[in-house]
């Protein structure tokens, strides 16, 4: 595998703390595993061999770490003079006619305002070999030891972008019948804007970067939801596991649930939604899935033997452990209570309310 030769103001693998699984410290920077997995990579790491085989071979879709157009900029941020070469490359890569799909981690004072309009507007002359512009927002744990100093977006900055962004995906739409730019859920959630309908992602290509999973949870829910249950529900009383910053969100999905069970002349169980504050990482991550297992059993207490819900994204991909190293047995244990895991989308929330539907 090819690893990361930057060293990014915001690079969250070194913002982690010792002792977690191995994984978690990878650097990994592999153009194979972009096309393969979706991983987004920087481009700062191949050499004239390996650029032109991906040229010549037409290697695609890649997905690209942008962050910035301008090259010094850029430069600065990702701690490598080589990152200053991306328009250069991007526009070889388009060239080729390589479809790319790109993401901008926002960090402020570095790439936002003035800089983050020029470096969208950029890569809107690229289309439509760029496909798509993700902007997500810089995630800042509480081990940044020795780093220089950041901050996350306040509301009133979040609030700002989403208006201008407004401005750019009309334009955008008009121009290619598409928004093109995006954002990530987590810029809607921090000022209180409504997460946007499906529509308006053309088609979810950043699905996994955080980007419209709650606009499709959302609306696969209100499917679901339409069809009966085939089942009396379980009586028994229910804790459902989320980030603290889409605890809100999950309490309009509950309300939902609870209109289309007074249709169907049924009812949802006793259900509370739990938004898990992170301490482990520190109070600026925000996600569900980097709550650890540490906080959950701090904030939850006893259960008396009731049942929580834990989404998978809050566990190692093919496992029942945590980020902490903590198992759900373990869990289990410290609550008192009987763990259910459940997929982390609008099936898995059903499935936590009404249990399995045929």
């Amino acid at each position: 595998m090819k690893t990361c030769q930057n060293s990014c103001v915001f690079c969250f693998v070194r913002q982690m703390p010792p002792g977690l699984r191995a994984s978690l410290y990878e650097f990994d920077d592999d153009y194979r595993m972009s096309v393969s997995n979706g991983n987004y990579i920087t481009l700062t790491n191949l050499s004239e061999e390996e650029f032109a085989r991906i040229l010549n071979l037409r290697v695609g879709p890649l997905y690209i770490s942008v962050h910035a157009w301008d090259a010094q900029i850029r430069a600065d941020m990702m701690g490598n003079p080589a990152a200053a070469f991306l328009p250069e490359q991007l526009h070889r890569l388009a060239q080729a006619g390589i479809v790319m799909h790109t993401q901008i981690v926002l960090v402020p004072g570095y790439n936002d305002g003035a800089v983050l309009g020029h470096t969208v507007r950029q890569l809107e002359t690229l289309y439509p070999h760029v496909q798509s512009i993700g902007i997500v927002p810089v995630g800042l744990t509480r081990f940044r030891f020795g780093q220089k100093p950041l901050r996350v977006l306040t509301a009133q900055e979040c609030a700002r972008i989403l208006k201008e962004g407004q401005v750019w995906q009309q334009e955008f739409r008009h121009l290619h019948q598409k928004n093109l730019v995006y954002f990530a859920d987590e810029i809607y959630l921090s000022c209180g804007y409504d997460i946007p309908p499906p529509e308006e992602y053309d088609g979810f290509e950043q699905l996994e970067n955080g980007i419209g999973m709650l606009s499709a949870f959302r609306n696969e829910l209100a499917v679901m939801l339409d069809e009966p249950p085939n089942h009396s529900p379980p009586s028994h009383t229910r804790h459902l596991l989320t980030g603290i910053l889409a605890a809100p969100f999950m309490g309009q999905c509950l309300d939902l649930a609870h209109r289309h069970a007074t249709i169907h002349k049924t009812s949802v169980p006793p259900t509370h939604i739990h938004g898990i504050r992170n301490d482990f990482f520190g109070s600026q991550i925000t996600v569900a899935g980097l709550v650890t297992a540490t906080d959950i059993a701090a904030q939850l207490g006893n259960l008396n033997g009731e049942e929580f819900v834990v989404p998978r994204t809050m566990l190692r991909a093919g496992t029942e452990e945590f980020l902490d190293g903590h198992s759900v047995a373990w869990l289990e244990r410290h609550l008192n209570g009987q763990a259910r895991i459940v997929n982390g989308d609008a099936g898995g929330f059903v499935e936590a309310l009404f249990g399995v539907r045929d």
